[in-house]
């Protein structure tokens, strides 16, 4: 066919009425996710009207025609003298790992400078004994730690590479 008569071709098809259709606008990347996954949908749902309550009330605090007024609360905390205060009135020094899978309490870290520390307890140490009770788990070692003073020597016994330790720790005042 020679350029002339397809030219002649082109012009012989009738023009589309009106302009060319366009392709589906795409899904925002929030609609595809709550498509995908359905059991979302709810938490996704909530945490926009929790960020949404947020952002209003730091535009009202952002907004308001004067500061905010900051007042310290001084709260009297005594140290306490005898045994049966806070477990928290004393100091031991360990951090839990809080695993409820273990029979006692295993530590994620030991602070060097802590009652544990000083006595040689170490991370990874699995407490199972302590002042002579057992300990099984996280909250029989907070009750037996609130039953101290700072100042009382502590027989505890830690298993390290399935060895049985027995140290002393001193208790000290929570600074």
């Amino acid at each position: 066919m020679s350029s002339a008569n397809s030219a002649k071709a082109v012009d012989a098809i009738p023009a589309a009425a009106g302009p060319a259709p366009q392709p589906p606008a795409k899904p925002s990347a929030a609609t595809v996710a709550k498509a995908r996954f359905p059991r979302v949908n709810g938490a996704i749902d909530r945490a926009i009207r929790v960020l949404s309550l947020v952002a209003g009330a730091a535009e009202l605090i952002a907004n308001a025609p004067s500061k905010l007024l900051y007042t310290e609360v001084k709260e009297d905390r005594p140290q306490t003298a005898g045994g049966g205060g806070s477990p928290y009135a004393v100091y031991f020094g360990s951090v839990p790992d809080f695993r409820d899978d273990l029979s006692g309490v295993l530590f994620a870290d030991v602070r060097p400078d802590s009652p544990a520390g000083k006595a040689g307890l170490k991370a990874g140490d699995l407490l199972v004994e302590f002042a002579g009770a057992p300990i099984k788990n996280l909250y029989d070692f907070t009750d037996a730690l609130g039953s101290k003073k700072p100042g009382d020597v502590v027989p505890v016994v830690v298993k390290r590479n399935g060895e049985s330790i027995k140290v002393n720790v001193t208790l000290e005042v929570r600074k």
